[in-house]
C-alpha cells in the first residue's frame, strides 16, 4: 500500500511540475533521471512532501481527488482503509460526523436508487434503527419525519 501511495504521489507530484510554465523546470522534467531524482527527493522527506500535499490539495483538489476515487477502485483493501479512516475521524469530531451524514441524505434525496440501497443496508442494522426511531419519538416526529404539529411530506419522501 506504501508502494501505490509513494507512486500515486509521484504521478501527482510530475503532474504538478509539468503544468510549470518556466522553461528551466520544463527542461529539466524533461530528462528522466532527472524528473525521477526530483519525486525521490520530495517524496522522502516528509517536510516536503507536507508543503507538495498542501499545495496540491489547494492547486489541484479535483485531480486530487479523482485520483483518489481511481485508486479506491483499483484497490478494493486501500478503498475500505480510507473508509475505515474517515469513520475514525466521524467518531471523533462530531463535526465531521454531521457533515457525512447530511451528505448522505442529499444523495438520498436526489438518487432513489441511492436510497434504496441505504434502506436495505439499514435494515441489517436492527439495533441502530431502533435507536433512531427511539429518538425520533422523543422528538415528538411522526412516521415521514415531519413534527406532529406540522405534519408535510418531505420532498424526499413524495418519491416512495
Amino acid at each position: 500500500m506504501k508502494k501505490t501511495t509513494n507512486l500515486l504521489l509521484g504521478a501527482i507530484i510530475l503532474l504538478s511540475l509539468t503544468q510549470c510554465e518556466t522553461p528551466v523546470s520544463d527542461v529539466a522534467l524533461r530528462n528522466p533521471e532527472t524528473r525521477s531524482s526530483l519525486i525521490s527527493s520530495l517524496i522522502s522527506n516528509e517536510m516536503y512532501m507536507t508543503e507538495l500535499m498542501d499545495s496540491m490539495k489547494s492547486m489541484h483538489p479535483e485531480e486530487l481527488m479523482s485520483t483518489v476515487y481511481i485508486l479506491m477502485q483499483e484497490k478494493p483493501q486501500m478503498g475500505m482503509d480510507m473508509m475505515d479512516n474517515m469513520m475514525e475521524m466521524c467518531q471523533t469530531d462530531s463535526s465531521i460526523s454531521k457533515r457525512m451524514m447530511t451528505k448522505t441524505m442529499e444523495m438520498c434525496s436526489s438518487d432513489e436508487s441511492k436510497c434504496n440501497m441505504m434502506s436495505d443496508a439499514m435494515m441489517n442494522h436492527q439495533p441502530a434503527m431502533k435507536c433512531m426511531m427511539d429518538n425520533m419519538k422523543k422528538k415528538s416526529m411522526n412516521k415521514i419525519g415531519a413534527p406532529e404539529k406540522n405534519a408535510k411530506p418531505t420532498d424526499h419522501l413524495q418519491h416512495h
